[in-house]
């Protein structure tokens, strides 16, 4: 199941990564 955990590292990684530039880009947008 070490694969499981890796996906589950790139998942969060990649959620963190969307939030932070949705909040970064989002005003701008605005």
């Amino acid at each position: 199941m070490e694969w499981l955990k890796a996906n589950k590292m790139w998942v969060i990684g990649a959620v963190v990564v969307a939030i932070i530039l949705w909040n970064w880009l989002g005003p701008v947008a605005a």
